[in-house]
Formats: structure tokens, C-alpha cells, sequence
């Protein structure tokens, strides 16, 4: 079904020094509907030619279009760029409402990329400036000696 509706890519053309990705998928006209997909048809181990319709029931949702897993749990992963306001406003306000909206213990959220390198880099600079409190303190004690 994956191949039939998102297509695969593995195959190339190569033409000269240029390869070009082939992306093979039923043609649109062939997965316009929810009908289109339930006449989609496959062969059982008895090389009988069964309808999708048959044997399971197609909805149409939102969600995710591909199942991903990490570490052997379901896993969804949501992508965003920023333009034209500091990422670490826009951070905190996804924090806000994803923390007002998600309210399930089993659910583990994890946030990457700019935001995990900001809280990392605010942890290194806390680190750094109470070395740096540390070391004054010594100096002025080995200056002072009192």
C-alpha cells in the first residue's frame, strides 16, 4: 500500500554524470477517494485476488503518515522552523501549550534541536559562571589571606 499511495524512490536513471531518483506510484486519478483505496486489491497465499474492502475498513483521519519508532516505542516527530521571532519565545510557547493540551503520564516528550542546544548551552554557562565565583573567591582569599 505504501508503494501504491507514497511511491518508492530506490530506483535511478543515470544519464552521463547525473542521476536522477524514479518514483514509482499509482497515478493520481487511481487515489483521489476513500473508495479508490478501498478497490485497491492484493493476492493471498491461495492466489486469490482479494479488495482491500474485504478484509479491513478505511477512515479517513489526521495522524501520522508513516509509523516511526524509537527504541521500540511509537514515536511521532513534529518539525518547525522560526522566522522573525526569537526561537527561545516561540520554545516556550510551544512547552506552554503542549504542557496545557497533553496530560497523559505514558506520554514522553522530548525536545531537540535549538531548543536542546539552548538549555545545554545555558547549562554550560551557569557551570562556567559559578567556576568563576569559585575562583574569585580563592584569589581574593590568597590575596587577603584572611
Amino acid at each position: 500500500m505504501r508503494l501504491a499511495f507514497a511511491g518508492n524512490s530506490d530506483l535511478q536513471f543515470s544519464e552521463q554524470d547525473k542521476e536522477y531518483d524514479i518514483n514509482l506510484r499509482f497515478d493520481r486519478f487511481y487515489r483521489k477517494s476513500i473508495d479508490d483505496i478501498n478497490s485497491l486489491t492484493f493476492m493471498n497465499n491461495q492466489r486469490k485476488v482479494i479488495e482491500l474492502q474485504n478484509f479491513a475498513t478505511v477512515d479517513q483521519l489526521l495522524g501520522p503518515n508513516k509509523l516511526e519508532r524509537n527504541n521500540r516505542i511509537s514515536a511521532l516527530t513534529v518539525k518547525a522552523s522560526v522566522s522573525g521571532r526569537p526561537t527561545g519565545t516561540v520554545g516556550e510557547e510551544i512547552k506552554t501549550a503542549v504542557s496545557n493540551k497533553i496530560h497523559n503520564d505514558e506520554i514522553t516528550i522530548e525536545y531537540k534541536g535549538q531548543m536542546e542546544r539552548r538549555s545545554d548551552a545555558f547549562g554550560s554557562l551557569l557551570l562556567v559562571i559559578m567556576f568563576a565565583v569559585v575562583l574569585i573567591y580563592l584569589i581574593m582569599v590568597a590575596l587577603y589571606e584572611r
